[in-house]
């Protein structure tokens, strides 16, 4: 876990964050005495190892802030069941970081009642081949060999009609597209590419954190399945 932009020793508030975020924080301007860590990548396919991280880290700040924003979502579940100890928790209303990254969770709502099929790409995920080709290649093709691998990711995502380009202010077009492009080909799907929004991260950072984007978890609290439902 390493840390950016730190102004204080001693935060007013603290954000762990995916490092799948990081591209999109380093395009905003950080707020006077707050602090972001970041996280490993892809925590969230081990539910339990998101957690565990999670907790530690909240553990380990509690004696320089008395609150943290995490800049994560549900995530697989991987946040239930975190313990909010002597601070005070602010938790996005989410799923993923998708809903993060195009501004709001209304915005993530109806993109999903337009387009359910949509696997999205960000950033943060094609910069470090987090993507189904990226998987292919560093996970499943090692374990199983090629042509398993080949079928078991287009099994995994048959479900899905489109690959969905996120285009934000860390987006390197060059690349970036291409790489969309890459995958939409290899799984024969359509692509699609929209423009993303930052006022979701800036909300994160500075606030406010009002229902329904947030909830909040108390001292002594801890997250439940059920808060990021209405």
């Amino acid at each position: 876990m390493s840390s950016s932009r730190v102004r204080r020793t001693a935060e007013r508030r603290v954000v762990l964050a995916c490092g799948c975020l990081r591209p999109e924080f380093e395009e905003l301007s950080i707020p006077e005495g707050i602090a972001i860590q970041y996280l490993p990548q892809n925590l969230h396919r081990t539910p339990r190892r998101l957690l565990d991280a999670l907790q530690r880290a909240v553990d380990s700040v509690s004696e320089t802030t008395t609150e943290v924003v995490l800049g994560y979502g549900l995530c697989s579940n991987g946040l239930v069941g975190l313990q909010a100890g002597r601070l005070r928790l602010v938790v996005p209303r989410v799923h993923d970081c998708v809903a993060l990254l195009l501004g709001s969770r209304a915005a993530f709502l109806d993109a999903f009642a337009r387009r359910p099929g949509s696997y999205y790409l960000t950033p943060g995920w094609l910069a470090h081949a987090r993507d189904p080709l990226g998987t292919l290649e560093h996970d499943y093709v090692p374990r199983v060999g090629r042509t398993h691998a080949e079928w078991a990711l287009r099994e995994e995502l048959k479900n899905y009609s489109h690959i969905v380009h996120l285009r934000t202010k860390a987006t390197r077009d060059t690349t970036h597209r291409a790489r969309a492009e890459a995958n939409a080909r290899f799984l024969h799907l359509e692509l699609e590419e929209i423009d993303g929004s930052a006022d979701y991260l800036e909300r994160l950072l500075a606030g406010p954190h009002d229902f329904p984007d947030f909830f909040t978890i108390p001292p002594g609290g801890e997250v439940t399945q059920a808060a990021f439902f209405d």
